[in-house]
């Protein structure tokens, strides 16, 4: 049986996890935090999941994807429209600014 499993790195995994139970992000935090002192409070600020900042922080990941695209390959704008869904009025305005 395959179990699918929801993308640690993504938004809407994050806060629904730590927004809802923010004591498990102790152990992480001082996991990575070896050299310092352990952290014992948490307070997520932000535990709200508003649909507007995931479709901002979706078209910036399009436009970091598109601009690493125009800087690294050689692909036409039509391409990379058709890669992120851009369009090319959009990414003819991102050449201008990389």
């Amino acid at each position: 049986m395959k179990c699918d499993l929801l993308d640690p790195k993504n938004d809407y995994v994050v806060k629904r996890l730590f927004g809802d139970a923010p004591d498990l992000l102790v152990a992480p935090i001082n996991a990575v935090r070896r050299c310092a002192a352990p952290i014992t409070p948490i307070a997520v600020k932000n535990p709200a999941i508003d649909a507007a900042d995931l479709e901002k922080g979706r078209a910036e990941a399009l436009r970091l994807t598109a601009i690493n695209l125009i800087q690294g390959t050689g692909l036409s704008d039509a391409t990379i429209a058709a890669i992120t869904g851009l369009g090319v009025a959009d990414l003819a305005a991102l050449r201008r600014t990389v």
